[in-house]
C-alpha cells in the first residue's frame, strides 16, 4: 500500500554555480537604464524559484523524476527557467537557470528600451 503524500515543504538549497552565474550576469548594481542587479535577481526571481521548489512534486519533470523545472516570470529579469535536482530525501538544489533572451522583445516591454 502506498503511503500518503508528505505535505511538508522540501528544503531548497542554491548551488554555488547559480550564485556565481548570477553575479557574473547581473553585477552588483542596477544600471541607470534599469538593467537588474544581482540583488534584484536573488531577491526576486531566485527567491520565487526557492518557493516554487518547496513543492518539488508539483513541478514538471525535466529529465526524470529527480529533476524538475520552475518557470518564473520576474518584473525586472523577465522569464527565467530554473532547474532543481533532488539531492536528498526531501532536499532540492537549484542547480542552474536560463534567462530567456527574447522575452522582452516578444512582450514589447523591454525595461532597457
Amino acid at each position: 500500500m502506498d503511503s500518503p503524500p508528505n505535505d511538508e515543504p522540501y528544503r531548497v538549497d542554491v548551488s554555488a554555480f547559480v550564485l556565481e552565474q548570477a553575479h557574473e550576469r547581473f553585477g552588483h548594481t542596477r544600471s541607470g537604464t534599469g538593467t537588474p542587479s544581482e540583488y534584484d535577481f536573488v531577491g526576486n526571481a531566485l527567491r520565487s524559484a526557492c518557493i516554487a521548489f518547496e513543492r518539488f512534486d508539483d513541478l514538471p519533470e525535466a529529465a526524470g523524476p529527480a529533476v524538475r523545472v520552475a518557470m518564473i516570470l520576474d518584473r525586472l529579469v523577465g522569464a527565467v527557467s530554473f532547474t532543481g535536482v533532488l539531492v536528498g530525501q526531501r532536499t532540492v538544489e537549484i542547480a542552474d537557470f536560463v534567462v530567456d533572451p527574447d522575452y522582452w522583445s516578444i512582450v514589447d516591454d523591454d525595461p532597457d528600451a
